[in-house]
């Protein structure tokens, strides 16, 4: 058997040598073009000493180079992932190069490939034929996902697996359209978009910024857009403030985190688009869509379980609970990953006898619907009573004057653990009406101890709340304080 995924550009630069691949803004690429480029890039990693099997990370600010170098690594059968920044990554993964356009690496100079001009410029001419995986199941691509968490993990992408995801991405991710995704191909989002418009042969629309991806849009009469609750605010909010007509869009799907009543509106004052939430993970793909309409109903629906996914609501004894039950959200399906890559710890921690639990607390009610009720690692503990952050967030955002907001639980000067919150609101702010409110609605044990005002909520690339980052970063401030108050 022959197990090589850069076989799909082969095909579509054999059969539509002429159709456009990549496109941009100012410039388009053809299949043609991008194979020809894409294996005088794989002819010089392969001289360079990149062999099959070896485990390359990227950094690379530009999107077009990314998805180059990422088919290029295909190409030579390696295991490639884009790294979030030049630091040198767990020593458990193995990584033998690391391809960037810094120069700011604390990397070994003989396993840096640095992309330069120089480096583009001086690129083989010569014949060069694909690597070949050895097996069906043999890693071609991992994604890094950290979650809430803050700590990385390699999700193995095999070549079976990503050939199951492409088959099941059809209708909830990606459709025949043009269609545009705002994730950058680091995520299982960002990557499978890209794939799929390989392997069906349309173009994969790249951006800079977003007053370029509405002129893309605009320009190329594309009628699908995809990204993250974070990037479609971004999105909308660029659109308002150029003062853009009503985008002709057909579809608009989110994924990476719930999709807010405020944000539902603001994109519907940007177009007539559908639109729907995806619930899922890195790990076990898409697993649940929710249409906008039934989120103005339900903000915390996960929604409709997706065909072939097999899900459970379960106790701490990993026991099977009744429907509109709280419990433990565990999912499996043919299309999930099995384990993190080279980390058995992790791996424990999140797939058990076959099943994948992605660190969710949620019910299924008797319609098949699954309503999301936490992380449970999020989950805080005041005195017993356990409060889900999540939907205080969606709270505290929707109060006139705030423009973002993040609550969490941190150990307080008495070492108990307490509710606090992050804020990005305006000078003047009144704090006392805010905690009458969130009282009134959750009781007094939602109301946080501490606010702490902020010119940005830290993130991951999904939009995802870093809520272990803020209670680390307040226990040093109290610590400090207490410090500075004895003195």
């Amino acid at each position: 058997m022959i197990y090589q995924p850069i076989d799909h550009l082969r095909y579509q630069a054999a059969m539509r040598p002429n159709a456009i691949a990549l496109q941009s803004l100012d410039r388009g690429m053809s299949f043609r073009d991008l194979y020809q480029r894409v294996r005088r890039i794989a002819h010089k990693l392969r001289n360079t000493g990149v062999m099959p099997g070896d485990v390359v990370l990227t950094v690379l600010g530009a999107r077009t180079a990314g998805w180059l170098v990422t088919l290029a690594l295909l190409h030579e059968a390696t295991i490639g992932a884009v790294a979030a920044s030049v630091e040198l990554p767990d020593p458990a993964l193995r990584v033998r190069w690391l391809i960037t356009d810094s120069t700011n690496s604390v990397w070994p100079i003989e396993q840096v490939i640095v992309l330069d001009q120089e480096w583009l410029a001086d690129l083989p001419s010569g014949d060069i034929y694909p690597q070949r995986y050895s097996e069906a199941e043999s890693v071609c691509r991992l994604i890094m996902t950290s979650g809430t968490t803050g700590h990385a993990k390699a999700v193995p992408m095999s070549v079976d697996l990503l050939n199951l995801r492409l088959a099941g991405v059809v209708g909830y991710w990606c459709t025949a359209k043009p269609e545009l995704n705002l994730m950058s191909i680091s995520t299982i989002g960002g990557f499978m978009s890209a794939f799929h418009a390989l392997v069906e042969g349309n173009p994969c629309f790249q951006y800079r910024e977003m007053s370029e991806a509405i002129a893309l849009v605009q320009r190329f009469n594309i009628v699908n857009l995809a990204g993250s609750p974070m990037q479609l605010a971004a999105f909308a909010q660029q659109v308002v403030m150029l003062g853009t007509p009503p985008l002709t869009l057909e579809l608009i799907r989110s994924a990476g985190g719930m999709l807010s009543v405020s944000l539902l509106k603001t994109l519907s004052n940007c177009t007539n688009a559908r639109v729907v939430n995806v619930y899922g993970s890195t790990e076990a793909g898409g697993i649940a869509t929710a249409d906008a309409g039934l989120l103005h109903q339900q903000p915390a629906l996960a929604g409709f379980i997706r065909p072939n996914i097999d899900i459970q609501i379960v106790n701490d004894n990993h026991e099977v609970q009744q429907p509109d039950t709280i419990g433990i959200i565990r999912v499996r399906s043919l299309a999930m990953a099995q384990h993190y890559f080279r980390n058995e710890a992790a791996s424990a921690e999140s797939f058990r006898d076959g099943w994948f639990y992605p660190g969710d607390t949620g019910q299924l009610n008797t319609h098949g619907q699954l309503i999301l009720a936490g992380r449970s690692s999020e989950l805080i503990n005041c005195g017993g009573i356990k409060m889900d952050p999540v939907s205080i967030d969606s709270f505290i955002q929707s109060q006139p004057g705030i423009e973002d907001a993040a609550v969490f639980g941190y150990q307080n000067a008495n070492g108990i653990q307490a509710v606090a919150a992050a804020l990005i609101v305006p000078a003047g702010f009144v704090f006392a009406e805010l905690q009458k409110s969130i009282a009134a609605r959750f009781g007094r044990y939602a109301v946080p101890e501490r606010f702490i005002v902020m010119k940005r909520i830290p993130r991951n690339e999904m939009g995802k709340i870093q809520r272990a980052q803020l209670a680390r970063m307040l226990e040093q401030n109290e610590q400090v304080e207490r410090g500075t108050s004895r003195q």
